[in-house]
């Protein structure tokens, strides 16, 4: 009788001190929650991506792209909020986690929490926060200093010459420090500056496909009891896929992880630590439930492999547990949270644009901020 396969848990001490290791992998397996059909990202009239992709054997398979790596790191920031897609508010284990809150208010008091980094497209690079005006959790009004003079402080670069400053090769340990102070995630995704020429890219990227794709075409039809105020009744298509295997990959660059803490004045390992915490637990909690990608992508995941498809077994629950502690570990200040104010008149009354249009998820994330 074979002896049960005991999943592994995954050490942040254990895979930084590796110095031979310089990448994590994670291969999910995943299906469809009910059914077999599922709904790639996509956008109308481009429709989803679905290409050969020729295979070691010498076959083609038909792959489908599920979601695309900026897609996925929009969903891996929306398991941070306690109700995903409706809160600005921190799941409850990353409570104290630094991260940049812009909020609004009549007479230069601040009211309303408008956004924060981790829901706003382009993190702390956001043009919603760096012109604003910051105040501290103690204090009732906002500051006269805008977020964009501060970071150019932080970040050692309020004296560079030029129109548009760019960084010296020594600044880069300042500016590590000033975002693992004030928002660890953008360390995580990856944030670019494009008037600084700062570029730090993704430390966690992720990939989502389908292979065997079949497409699965079908119609629709919406009916409305008001034809004499709307119109006739729209007919519709319907596209989605069936797959042999839908698999998910995150690759973690440890490499990349250990530069951050290249200069003596750069992160130390406790804080390299947090961040594969972070990283290790937003996929922990993507991958332990049941996720809805989009109304009609709603998977579960079957298995999860360290390295390749046939690794070593590791168990989603367990992965980023420590993340409470490390945080209260890496963090010794209380003022934990920047603070951006942004008065009423000056937000326009259109109604807020989706984060992703079409479902995709390609509003986010680096390659968005290239076009810039």
């Amino acid at each position: 009788m074979s002896t049960p396969t005991v999943p592994t848990r995954l050490d942040t001490h254990e895979i930084l001190a590796d110095r031979n290791a310089h990448r994590l992998t994670l291969h999910a397996t995943l299906v469809p929650v009910a059914g077999s059909r599922f709904q790639p990202a996509g956008f109308p009239e481009v429709g989803h991506v679905i290409y050969p992709s020729p295979q070691p054997d010498g076959s083609v398979e038909q792959i489908c792209i599920v979601d695309s790596a900026a897609s996925m790191a929009n969903h891996l920031e929306s398991v941070c909020m306690s109700a995903p897609k409706f809160s600005t508010a921190l799941h409850e284990d990353l409570a104290g986690l630094p991260h940049i809150q812009l909020k609004t208010g009549q007479d230069r008091v601040p009211a309303t929490l408008l956004a924060t980094s981790l829901t706003e497209a382009h993190r702390s690079a956001s043009k919603a926060f760096l012109n604003q005006h910051t105040f501290l959790c103690e204090q009732s009004r906002p500051g006269t200093e805008t977020f964009e003079r501060v970071l150019l402080r932080e970040f050692g670069m309020e004296n560079n010459r030029g129109k548009s400053p760019s960084p010296n090769p020594e600044d880069y340990a300042k500016i590590f420090v000033a975002l693992f102070r004030r928002d660890p995630n953008s360390l995580v995704h990856g944030v670019l500056f494009p008037n600084w020429s700062i570029k730090i890219p993704r430390l966690l990227t992720a990939t989502h496909e389908a292979i065997g794709a079949r497409r699965v075409a079908s119609s629709g039809v919406s009916f409305n009891r008001f034809k004499d105020e709307f119109g006739v009744q729209p007919i519709f298509a319907v596209d989605e896929e069936t797959a042999a295997a839908i698999r998910a990959r995150f690759v973690i660059d440890l490499a990349l992880l250990r530069s951050f803490g290249a200069s003596g004045a750069a992160l130390d390992r406790q804080q390299q630590e947090l961040i594969l915490e972070l990283a290790l637990w937003k996929i922990g909690r993507l991958l332990d439930q049941p996720f809805r990608y989009r109304s009609n992508c709603d998977l579960q995941t079957t298995d999860l492999r360290r390295g390749p498809a046939d690794g070593p077994s590791v168990d989603a629950a367990l992965l980023g547990t420590e993340i409470p502690a490390k945080i209260q570990a890496a963090y010794s200040d209380r003022q934990r949270i920047t603070e951006l104010f942004r008065a009423a008149e000056t937000i326009e009354t259109e109604p807020p644009q989706e984060r992703n249009p079409g479902g995709s998820g390609n509003a986010d994330d680096d390659e968005a901020d290239d076009q810039e």
